[in-house]
Parts: C-alpha cells; structure tokens; sequence
C-alpha cells in the first residue's frame, strides 16, 4: 500500500499536515493490525515531535501483540530522544528487535556520538554502510548513505580530522545533491580551514 498516495494528496494538491495525521488514525483505526500504517504515522509523529500520541500508537500495537518485538525499536528512540541513552542502547540491543540491520546500526551510532563514544560511532556507521550495502534493493539507497556518511564526518570532525570530514563530506554530497547538511558543514570548515 502506498501510505502517501493515499494520504498526502487531494486532487493533485498537498495535504495539510493536521488533514494528512487524521487521515493516517483512519487508516490505522480501520486496520489495527496495519504495521507499515503504524511505523508510518510513528515516523510522521517523530517529525513533528508528538511523542505523546506516539506512546498511544505503540501501547496499542503492544497490547495487541504482546510477543511483537517491533516496538521495541521506537520505544529506543523515544529513549535517545529524551536523553535516556543507555535505556535507547539497551532496547536497541534487544534479542529479536525487528528493524533492517542498517538502521539499527545507524541509529545505535547517534547514541553513541550522543554518550561522546566516537570510536564505537564509527564503527556503528561504518557497519550501517556494509549493511545497506548487502540489501538487493532498497529506495532511497543513496540518500540513506549519504545520511550516514554526514554522521561519519561529524564524528571525524570530533575527532579534529577536518580533512578526513571533507572528504567524506564531498562523498556524502556526491551520494545525495540535496543532502544540504553535509553542504553546511563542507562550506563551514572550508572557510574555516581558509582562515588558518
């Protein structure tokens, strides 16, 4: 099911944000059972930081389906983002944690650039690269990497290896020409390398 076509617009036009959430409760609320309608709407509440209706999505999903493992995975970012990183790491380490390898790697590694483990982050992302890599197919390939790849600068740059970042930044804008956070920090630490 294409959640978007279905959401966002009405008669070629752009769905208003309040319009396109009471459209994806409706989608939700006529299958309950609809995990991809759930883990949309999470991503969507995520975005615009409505993490009370988010506790409701996941409650529902968990009393549903007490053996479900998914959950788990965005009660840890629930947990990252509300500071509690070494909750966020555990739940991610759960056994049977159901996401795609990539992401939990990725996503593990922001926690650690959070707790200032660089070294570990690093590694984290680098395995997220190794990962997207083995998957036959994924949309958006490109993007995610290139998203990967800016974590992987920010961390060089921690580390004061602004060559290195740059590096990795160009890569990171070759991957995904919109990518415009890698941009910015290209264009900062480009001046600022001018400047010394």
């Amino acid at each position: 099911m294409d959640i978007e076509i279905l959401c966002c617009y009405n008669r070629n036009q752009l769905t208003p944000p309040d319009i396109f959430e009471a459209k994806l409760w409706k989608l939700l609320n006529m299958d309950r059972d609809n995990r991809e309608v759930s883990e949309y709407l999470i991503w969507y509440l995520l975005g615009i930081e409505n993490y009370r209706d988010i506790e409701l999505v996941l409650e529902r999903a968990e009393n549903r389906y007490p053996q479900s493992r998914w959950p788990l995975y965005y009660r840890a970012i629930l947990a990252g983002l509300s500071g509690e990183y070494i909750n966020s790491l555990n739940l991610m380490k759960s056994e049977g944690i159901d996401v795609p390898m990539w992401e939990l790697f990725y996503n593990q590694g922001i926690i650690e650039i959070a707790l200032e483990h660089y070294s570990e982050a690093m590694i984290l992302f680098n395995k997220s690269l190794i990962a997207i890599s083995d998957i036959s197919f994924l949309e958006k390939r490109d993007v995610y990497r290139s998203q990967i790849k800016t974590e992987i600068a920010k961390v060089l740059i921690k580390l004061d290896d602004v060559d290195e970042a740059i590096r990795v930044l160009n890569s990171a804008i070759e991957l995904d020409p919109d990518n415009y956070v890698s941009d910015l920090l290209k264009s900062i630490y480009l001046n600022i390398k001018e400047r010394e």
